[in-house]
């Protein structure tokens, strides 16, 4: 019994330092052995047999080395292109952003869809046909489609693996949605999480932030979302959900919302708001969306008199995130952080006017560079860092 448990705690171990290794990789490479090494604490020798198993899986290679001034170059390593596909989808009311990268995540292709987004069913079907063409298009590489990631824009109930509750898109409440990708692409695994931790996932590996800094995500598709992620790149939230940040309320006599309620932050500080007040009495879709875009980056009069009361409410909400989590930075991303690029500074002004003083200037704003695509990168990064689970090492 005791030599059954010494092993387990030694297979568990080597995973562990397997997986450090993989993810040492995956953010920095390329990098020797000896990098490796330097960066993670382990020993050299450990730092080997992780390398032969990774070697082994074709997730990583050995790159050619030259010579350099002082002897031979330590050979590098590198992640192998080639190893497999990953699908990244965030799904809004809005649109479907598409995203089909390899495992370095370099961009195979991507695409906006509008349509598949309002039937649930529909939309497994055209994800599923996906996933099944890149299979038969990159037949040829190691592990062919490794995964399918889905961001949802509400509570997905990892537990039961059905969609727990959209605002505004009722018809996917209660949607079987992990069981519905079962029947249609039984060998590639699926996995489905909230567009706000997606989003700062995105941003964490392939965006503005490292690993070690602790900072808050807020997603602006047309309502709004919140992730807070510590130094260690934890999520906060239970049951894989956080951040109901757009229903947040702030005025309870305010404007009607969606889910019941008065005065929900969304109502004042989004794109739907913003879509609202340039767009009234209009049902506001991608096509308003993109020409909303254009008006922004054109310093249209209109969409900027409506814009400086986005500033204002969303400089509320900031302050009310900086007062109860204390981050070292807010990043806002998707639709709402491509309207606010370059537009950072009014933004921190408004926000440091609502703090106290000695806390002003501490926390720095900035809008992601992933514009739309930040949410669907998350996904991409989700798949690859859970990869090694499913592997015999």
């Amino acid at each position: 019994m005791k030599k059954e448990s010494s092993e387990k705690s030694f297979e568990l171990m080597k995973r562990n330092n397997i997986g450090l290794v993989y993810q040492t990789i995956l953010a920095h490479s390329p990098l020797s052995r000896s990098d490796i090494s330097v960066r993670t604490g382990l020993n050299k020798m450990t730092v080997t047999n992780c390398v032969r198993s990774l070697l082994e899986t074709e997730l990583i290679y050995e790159m050619t080395n030259g010579e350099g001034p002082t002897g031979r170059k330590p050979i590098q390593l590198s992640l192998n292109v080639r190893a497999g596909v990953l699908i990244g989808v965030e799904l809004n009311i809005l649109s479907c952003q598409i995203l089909v990268t390899d495992i370095a995540g370099n961009i195979l292709e991507q695409r906006v869809d509008t349509a598949i987004a309002k039937n649930p069913q529909s939309f497994v079907r055209e994800i599923s046909r996906t996933a099944r063409r890149c299979r038969e298009q990159y037949g040829d590489w190691k592990y062919g489609v490794i995964g399918v990631g889905i961001a949802l824009p509400g509570n997905y109930d990892r537990e039961t693996g059905c969609v727990a509750y959209i605002s505004n898109m009722q018809n996917w409440n209660g949607f079987p949605i992990i069981d519905a990708f079962r029947q249609e692409l039984p060998d590639v695994p699926v996995a489905c999480q909230n567009a706000g931790r997606a989003g700062a996932i995105g941003e964490r590996y392939f965006g503005l932030f490292r690993q070690g800094e602790h900072f808050a995500y807020v997603h602006g598709a047309k309502g709004l979302a919140l992730s807070i992620v510590d130094a260690a790149g934890h999520h906060a939230g239970d049951r894989g959900f956080q951040g109901r940040f757009g229903h947040m309320i702030i005025d309870v006599n305010g404007r009607p919302c969606i889910c019941g309620n008065r005065g929900c932050l969304e109502q004042y500080a989004s794109v739907g708001a913003l879509g609202a007040a340039v767009f009234p009495d209009q049902d506001f879709d991608y096509l308003h969306l993109q020409e909303l875009l254009n008006s922004a980056r054109e310093e249209n009069p209109e969409v900027m008199k409506a814009l400086e009361e986005v500033i204002f409410y969303l400089a509320v909400g900031i302050v009310n995130i900086i007062n109860c989590f204390n981050p070292h930075q807010v990043c806002i991303g998707g639709y709402l952080g491509t309207i606010l690029q370059n537009r950072e500074k009014e933004l921190t002004e408004r926000v440091n006017s609502m703090l106290l003083e000695q806390f002003r200037d501490e926390h720095k704003i900035v809008c992601s560079h992933l514009d739309e695509w930040g949410v669907s990168y998350g996904c991409i990064a989700d798949l690859r860092n859970h990869l090694l689970d499913r592997m015999s090492l």
